[in-house]
């Protein structure tokens, strides 16, 4: 994989260079930011790195979900109806 670049563009050049950044993106490994009135409103990003972001989000709701269950393990369940009350839904 090659070095990444980052680049920035409004909204109005990006739909006038929409194809040329989507093939920036997808061949040259580059990463665009997307602005409106001179903020960051979106990004473009390589599939490589979007599906590094996924592997990371999967592995950090797994590491929460290990957490809950230890705490379950440690202070013991509660029944629903009990959930249900601590958070005033009945």
């Amino acid at each position: 994989m090659g070095e990444i670049t980052m680049t920035t563009s409004t909204m109005a050049n990006a739909r006038n260079a929409f194809s040329d950044l989507c093939n920036r993106v997808a061949y040259a490994n580059d990463r665009v930011l997307i602005t409106r009135h001179g903020k960051p409103i979106m990004a473009m990003i390589p599939v490589s790195s979007y599906e590094l972001l996924e592997k990371i989000e999967r592995l950090l709701d797994r590491q929460s979900a290990d957490e809950a269950i230890a705490g379950i393990d440690e202070h013991g369940a509660i029944s629903m109806e009990e959930f249900k009350k601590r958070l005033g839904v009945e």
